[in-house]
């Protein structure tokens, strides 16, 4: 299996136990949804000492945050670009 695919598969799982804890302590589970996608960004940290903040700006970060905005409607944990999945089977 792909590094990708095995990173996201670790994380569904440690989300889905997550949601199990929750449930069964009597506590709303959360819905949590994934992305992923291979590009070029720019990232960094903005603003002053008493404030400052990790930023990631890109092409590749705006198709993640439509792919996640997408596991809500889809109803699944999950989604990896098509390009990304060729990338990391090849």
């Amino acid at each position: 299996m792909p590094l990708t695919f095995a990173a996201i598969e670790a994380l569904i799982a440690v989300t889905q136990a997550r949601r199990a804890e929750r449930r069964e302590s009597g506590l709303p589970a959360l819905a949590i949804g994934m992305a992923g996608a291979a590009g070029e960004v720019v990232f960094g940290v903005i603003g002053h000492e008493t404030r400052l903040e990790y930023t990631v700006i890109g092409e590749v970060v705006n198709l993640v945050a439509k792919l996640e905005k997408a596991t809500k409607q889809d109803g699944v944990p999950a989604l990896v670009a098509r390009q990304t999945y060729d990338l990391a089977i090849a």
